[in-house]
């Protein structure tokens, strides 16, 4: 079971009410996961019927849209198996998202053929019931500020660190989206450490290409002379073995990472920043570089703000999506 450690903490637009049912999605490049999220009377969620398939990617859009559905079919057979009623449908997706819509207005080679894609659309068409799409960082950050590590604060930034780089900024309970969806991507800031290195969006210089998953690996496969290793965490096994290039190469990473994200509290005056995805277990050699570059960049008055990691983990884009689901009814009614 999810809820604030600080009474009150709730987001102001998810109010305590009757026990209700969202079916929960997430989808990425690799996986479609899904769930079936249940707010309580206290203002508590817990998530049942958990599930995952892979994502059927390489097919194209039409088909990962499909996919989708049919998970979003299963969980709504399972709750009205259950007796349950469902409310809505909630989606944390990769790609920029105008959630007035529920299109996806751009997206990555990870996800051919997603870029026009109405999730949206074709989910309140083959159930029924309405759906609100969200960004998966965005997602993420609004489960960790209303049920996580966040969940003390009103203002904060997250920034996923995975195969990419992708973030959030929340600011009173509300994650930003911009009006073109694309608030939050700190990945896409320049670095003169990527200086000659392909990011995933086709211009180079971006932090991404140096401090993401993909990005650690290149750079640890130019300094190494041309030694190919398929991520972060390879680079990191390394590292734990002693290995000083790879060590020198996550140092450097970490901290390029941390000096964006000092220079970013400095505009936004968050109370806290959150760190979460599978690089942030890259280990104390990273960890380092990103709190030694954070503590470099931030201005005197924003010297205590607290760079955190995220505490919900996997549930965390299923637990954001179904707040957002349920605000968006709250907003609708």
């Amino acid at each position: 079971m999810y809820g604030s450690p600080c009474e009150g903490q709730m987001t102001a637009e998810v109010q305590a009410q009757p026990a209700h049912t969202v079916i929960t999605l997430d989808i990425g490049g690799t996986k479609i996961a899904s769930g079936l999220a249940m707010q309580h009377a206290d203002g508590t969620w817990t998530i049942t019927r958990q599930s995952s398939v892979p994502t059927p990617a390489l097919e194209g859009g039409p088909a990962t849209l499909a996919a989708l559905v049919a998970e979003a079919g299963a969980r709504y057979a399972e709750a009205r198996a259950d007796g349950a009623q469902v409310v809505g449908v909630g989606v944390s997706a990769a790609g920029v998202i105008d959630t007035s819509r529920g299109v996806v207005t751009s997206a990555t080679d990870t996800l051919p053929g997603w870029a026009g894609t109405d999730i949206r659309g074709a989910l309140q068409d083959a159930l029924g019931v309405p759906a609100y799409i969200l960004n998966d960082v965005q997602a993420h950050a609004l489960g960790e500020v209303t049920l996580g590590a966040g969940a003390p604060f009103s203002c904060a930034l997250m920034v996923a660190v995975g195969t990419g780089i992708g973030g959030a900024v929340v600011m009173n309970h509300r994650v930003l989206p911009g009006p073109r969806g694309l608030a939050g991507n700190f990945g896409h800031m320049h670095h003169e450490l990527a200086n000659g290195f392909m990011c995933s969006c086709g211009r180079t210089g971006h932090l991404e290409a140096v401090a993401s998953g993909y990005g650690i690996a290149a750079l640890y496969g130019v300094r190494a002379g041309g030694v190919r290793v398929p991520g972060a965490a390879e680079v990191a096994q390394l590292a734990a073995m002693g290995n000083a290039v790879a060590r020198t190469t996550l140092a450097d990473a970490g901290a390029a990472l941390g000096e964006i994200l000092g220079g970013l509290t400095n505009a936004f005056d968050p109370e806290a920043v959150l760190v979460s995805g599978s690089v942030a277990k890259a280990g104390p050699v990273w960890w380092d570089g990103v709190r030694s570059g954070f503590a470099r960049e931030l201005m005197d008055p924003a010297r205590e703000t607290p760079l955190l990691t995220a505490a919900l983990g996997d549930d965390a884009p299923l637990l954001g999506a179904a707040v957002g689901l349920s605000s968006y009814l709250n907003e609708r009614n």
